[in-house]
């Protein structure tokens, strides 16, 4: 088991409620679940979701046929997951599961700070042939060295090419301000799933709003 800390503990009960609620960030899990789905698509077998929060991902997953299962190193969050899926407590970059165990690997808005990591793990317990899709908050269009106008444009920071980890006061959003942020560039997501072994089938820049610039981006790749 990790050491690493849990900011969602204490707070798990309000992030659901804004995960779900249509006027806050419903829209964006709805969204960001459904492009997961159908990435997927139907099939059998395990789905493992990393960094599951809440235990929200199996309204969509569940109907395609899949058994979903989940973990997260939040006992808060867990606490709620757990009427919703089968989920346990661990770390994103040490999986508490076996080599080659499950059929696909998802995640959605991680928080986990270590990508590379993650990424190793996700190959590690994926079946050859296996599925991995990621959802993110789009690093260059609403990262933590954006910000965003009232006209709907962006500000980026020149120092967006740098990893960096902020505390929640750097931020002015609900989420964010409550938890902070691992800023990530989107050449470097990219890159650490290829460089764990992967191979990047699909690339999708989405926002849950007509008519905006990408507030999110999701990865699907395949364990050869």
């Amino acid at each position: 088991m990790s050491s690493r800390t849990a900011p969602f503990d204490g707070i798990a009960a309000w992030y659901d409620a804004v995960m779900q609620d249509p006027d806050q960030h419903g829209p964006m899990t709805t969204h960001a679940n459904q492009l997961v789905a159908a990435e997927l698509g139907p099939g059998t077998g395990t789905v493992l979701d990393v960094a599951c929060g809440t235990g929200l991902s199996p309204r969509w997953i569940a109907p395609l046929g899949y058994t979903v299962i989940g973990v997260d190193i939040s006992a808060d969050q867990l606490s709620i997951a757990r009427d919703r899926l089968v989920a346990v407590r661990g770390d994103a970059a040490a999986l508490p599961l076996r080599d080659a165990s499950v059929d696909a690997v998802i995640t959605t808005y991680s928080a986990a700070p270590d990508h590379a990591g993650s990424a190793r793990e996700a190959f590690r317990v994926l079946k050859p042939g296996g599925r991995y899709v990621q959802v993110q908050v789009h690093p260059t269009f609403n990262g933590s060295w954006t910000e965003r106008r009232p006209d709907g444009s962006v500000s980026i920071s020149p120092h967006y090419l740098e990893e960096q980890t902020f505390a929640p006061d750097h931020h002015a959003t609900s989420i964010r301000g409550r938890v902070g942020s691992a800023h990530v560039p989107l050449g470097d997501y990219v890159n650490a799933t290829l460089a764990a072994g992967f191979r990047l089938d699909r690339l999708v820049e989405f926002s849950e709003y007509a008519g905006t610039l990408p507030t999110s981006v999701q990865l699907a790749s395949t364990r050869p």
